[in-house]
């Protein structure tokens, strides 16, 4: 009995984990299509199509576990939660809503100061957030990998840089 009951809670966990995270990526997808929908279509098809594509596949994951619950309430089984459970689904949320919180600072940062300054700032931010404690390794990582993604996409592909209120 104790063993189907903890099973019922993980599953429950995960299905509140789910949930939010795609209620996140759906918002996250609203808001993407607005900004790339406000660009001339030349320029903007590309990330058009991963918006939209990233709220389908939210909407898909939304209805997928309504259905998942749905069918669960129709079979009749019972569902409780314990306070270890309860704890770990909110530690879930608080994570999730860490990430989404600070995809949105990015983006904010991105008009604010100029694309390179605010990705390296981001992925430092997000190694600590994600318990990464070495500086120079953080650095190195988040400096690179600036470096090779502004190659890739503004020299090689000749994607333009998105524009900024302090610095050019």
């Amino acid at each position: 009995m104790s063993f189907e009951t903890n099973r019922q809670d993980r599953l429950i966990s995960r299905l509140n984990k789910d949930r939010v995270f795609a209620s996140g990526t759906l918002i996250l997808a609203a808001y993407l299509g607005y900004q790339a929908f406000s660009y001339p279509v030349e320029s903007a098809f590309f990330p058009r199509v991963l918006s939209v594509l990233l709220g389908l596949l939210a909407l898909l994951l939304i209805i997928r576990l309504s259905l998942r619950q749905r069918k669960e309430r129709s079979v009749g089984k019972t569902i409780e939660t314990d306070a270890s459970t309860l704890s770990a689904e909110w530690r879930a949320i608080r994570s999730a809503g860490m990430v989404f919180t600070s995809i949105i600072i990015y983006g904010l940062l991105l008009t604010l100061v100029n694309y390179e300054l605010a990705s390296i700032i981001y992925l430092a931010a997000m190694m600590l957030i994600f318990g990464f404690r070495r500086p120079v390794i953080t650095g190195s990582i988040s400096v690179g990998l600036t470096v090779l993604l502004y190659t890739i996409f503004f020299h090689l592909l000749g994607v333009s840089r998105p524009e900024s209120l302090l610095f050019m």
